[in-house]
Parts: structure tokens; C-alpha cells; sequence
């Protein structure tokens, strides 16, 4: 997979790999499960990935059991992205998503409102509820959902350089982390970094210690 994530050089303006590979989702049972996420979700946080459709349907590509947090598209290719408590199903998000091509996803919760980027461009906000809820019920999901009914809306694709944030980062922030993968970030790219996988090889968190199982 060293030849499939891509990704846009804001700095030299050209294309260059940001991975040596991805973690490949059949979409039909594949999926990665990591540890819970802590309560930060329901103050200031930000998470986002690479992700590669080879199909445009109905598919989830991080989920909360709880909807902590959710990122996923639907049948027409528009976006759904959610944190906390926030109905902030967004699904009238126009992404520009197609099949067979690389694209950036990103959300922020910052006090309150919650901001949805794609290829590091603001796509919509929306406004979320903060709270101390518990831990949920079970971990977070990669490339799959998890609800009541069980495990469905594989991906059918890619993805790749996986994060999670205890603080908003800016828009600047985020064009240049999706630059990089782990070895990539500078020392202050680091600091409030809680989880980081790059799936190019493995399930494992490259920064803290939420390892994923490859399921």
C-alpha cells in the first residue's frame, strides 16, 4: 500500500506519500476496536484520518459505542460527523466524497462547537453539548459502527494516520499534521497528542498506549 496514501504538500505544493501503508477494510466484517476514549471528549478535543473509499455507500470510519464521537458517510456521499451528546449528524455536509481517492478528515470540539474539515478546508460547524458522562460502554471502533443492532457500516476502503487530540487545534494545526504521520510530528505537534495510529503495519498507538485489535 506504500504507493496509495497520497496527500497534498501545502508547504513545497506537491504530492509526497505520508505513510508507509494502510490498514485495508474489506467492507463487509473488517474492523480495528482500541480502548475507550476518555471524558476530554466532552470538552475541547480533535480527531481525524486518512481515508480511501473504493465504493460510495453507507460506511463508518471511527465510532463511538456511545456516539461519543463519529465520523462516517452516507449512500450519496455526504458527511455525517458528530461529537458528545450534539445531534450534529450533519449529514447535509457536502464533502465533494467519490470513490477512489484519498481525502482528510477532521472535527474539532472547541467550547461547545464543533467544526468538520476535509483536506484541511472547513466544511461546516455545528454546535454540541458538553458534559461528564461516564466512559462508554465499550471502546471506539475504526472502519466500522457499533450500536444496539451490533457491528455494520463497514468501510469498503483505506485508511490510515489515525489521531485523537485532548485540545482544538486550529485549521492551521490540522493542514500540518495531515501532513505527517508519527515520525513525522515535531515535538509540540506531541503535546496534547493522546493517541496516534498510523496503521501501516499494525493496529498499535504510536504515541500512548491504546493499541488496537485487528479484527
Amino acid at each position: 500500500t506504500d504507493n496509495l496514501v497520497l496527500k497534498h504538500n501545502y508547504n513545497a505544493g506537491s504530492v509526497i506519500p505520508v505513510s508507509d501503508g494502510a490498514a485495508f477494510f474489506d467492507g463487509t466484517d473488517d474492523y480495528i476496536t482500541t480502548e475507550f476514549i476518555p471524558d476530554y471528549i466532552h470538552t475541547n478535543a480533535s480527531m481525524g484520518m486518512w481515508v480511501y473509499f473504493n465504493t460510495i455507500s453507507e460506511q463508518s470510519m471511527g465510532h463511538h459505542d456511545s456516539k461519543r464521537w463519529y465520523m462516517g458517510i452516507l449512500s450519496d456521499g455526504d458527511l455525517f460527523m458528530g461529537v458528545a451528546d450534539a445531534n450534529t449528524s450533519s449529514s447535509n455536509i457536502d464533502g465533494g466524497i467519490v470513490a477512489n481517492r484519498w481525502f482528510h478528515f477532521a472535527v474539532t470540539a472547541i467550547d461547545g462547537t464543533a467544526t468538520f474539515y476535509v483536506d484541511g478546508v472547513a466544511k461546516g460547524t455545528d454546535s454540541y453539548t458538553q458534559n461528564s458522562a461516564t466512559n462508554p460502554d465499550s471502546g471506539w471502533y475504526i472502519g466500522a459502527r457499533k450500536n444496539g443492532a451490533g457491528i455494520q457500516t463497514h468501510i469498503d476502503g483505506y485508511i490510515a494516520n489515525v489521531f485523537q487530540y485532548n485540545v482544538g487545534l486550529t485549521q492551521a494545526q490540522i493542514k500540518s499534521i495531515m501532513n505527517k504521520n508519527y515520525a513525522g510530528l515535531t515535538s509540540s505537534e506531541k503535546t496534547n497528542l493522546v493517541s496516534w495510529w498510523n496503521l501501516s503495519a499494525d493496529a498499535n498507538d504510536s504515541h500512548g498506549s491504546n493499541n488496537g485489535t485487528l479484527t
